[in-house]
């Protein structure tokens, strides 16, 4: 409106002859492009069972492991220690000429409009040139419609925290994931401490039931994303095949509300 313009430009700009029709006003007005976020599919369409070449991503919660987490304390064995974000769980993988994507259950297709294939094929696009062979990344997905956007993400969105030898079923070195990540421009979860010992972290520990206690009051802070707070701690041994998880008590009481 002409009101409004005058109030932008001055009482005495000539808004009638300063610029013709057609001219673009965007930088003179400070205006910025709006695009509206479009959801996709939450959860992709099924293609088929989980392939039982990758390993599932499920971790052990620390309280279920006192007695190896103990003794990892006691032998300085060391940790990645990462964020645990609160969205779906994702695998990306490539075999031979297949490419796919899973969700925490299914292998899912890859020509739907889904949460899943949208990030999916982003990393695919983003590694064909560069990565000769197989790989398989694991992390987790977020998004506006899945978990109720605990981590207050504005679109779709892929954190990797795992990756997989699929030749010699095993997980890879979280050390090398990260740097892996890092070389190909692929979205890591936060990082607190890259390869850290127990000991280091908690040093007043006297036996096995305080380490937990300890490794679980760490475990609430702040989002590593837009969240109000953190979900977790995930502790991938660096040195270690072991590896854990705890879980914000903030967090488990905000899922009993």
């Amino acid at each position: 409106p002409q009101a409004d313009m005058a109030e932008l430009l001055g009482s005495d700009f000539d808004y009638e002859t300063a610029y013709t029709q057609g001219t673009d006003l965007t930088g003179v007005l400070g205006v910025k492009k709006y695009e509206k976020y479009v959801a996709l599919n939450a959860n992709g369409d099924a293609r088929g069972s989980f392939p039982s070449y990758v390993i599932r991503t499920d971790q052990n919660r620390c309280q279920n492991l006192k007695g190896v987490i103990w003794q990892a304390y006691n032998d300085n064995k060391q940790f990645q220690v990462s964020v645990k974000a609160d969205g779906s769980s994702c695998t990306i993988w490539r075999v031979g000429d297949e490419y796919g994507v899973g969700s925490r259950n299914l292998s899912l297709k890859l020509d739907s409009a889904s949460n899943f294939t949208h990030v999916a094929n982003k990393i695919h696009d983003s590694l064909k040139d560069v990565v000769y062979g197989d790989y398989c990344i694991q992390g987790e997905l977020l998004a506006p419609n899945i978990q109720g956007n605990f981590e207050g993400v504005t679109k779709p969105e892929f954190y990797a925290f795992a990756m997989q030898n699929i030749a010699e079923q095993e997980h890879e070195n979280p050390l090398h994931v990260y740097e892996f990540c890092d070389r190909y421009g692929i979205n890591h979860v936060p990082v607190l401490h890259h390869s850290v010992t127990l000991r280091e972290l908690y040093p007043n520990a006297s036996d096995a039931n305080e380490l937990i206690d300890l490794i679980v009051a760490s475990a609430d802070g702040d989002s590593g994303f837009n969240g109000k707070f953190r979900e977790g701690l995930v502790f991938k041994g660096t040195t270690t095949d072991l590896t854990f998880k705890a879980i914000g008590e903030r967090y488990l009481m905000k899922k009993k509300d």
